[in-house]
């Protein structure tokens, strides 16, 4: 088994899946897909601050592994990522 940990591996392809929310929610329409939030459930204690410094919030209910990013906190981190068109 290769230990990729690290690497930046995992943060590209959580990118990767965020972006592809986004554009699953502008190519349905949001009301149509209902799409508010991506929630994720961390497999364990030590891989939550990886979602946090995506943005991802912690559940105020105190569910210590379950996290959500908004489709508008999405969109936000989205457009600062994007160089701007000339």
């Amino acid at each position: 088994m290769i230990d990729d940990a690290g690497a930046g591996l995992g943060g590209s392809l959580l990118q990767d899946a965020v972006l592809r929310a986004i554009q699953a929610s502008e190519a349905l329409g949001k009301r149509a897909l209902g799409m508010r939030a991506l929630i994720v459930n961390a497999k364990d204690d030590d891989i939550v601050p990886f979602y946090e410094r995506f943005g991802f919030r912690r559940f105020p209910d105190g569910s210590e592994r379950v996290l959500y990013l908004t489709i508008a906190d999405a969109l936000k981190t989205a457009a600062s990522l994007t160089p701007p068109t000339p």
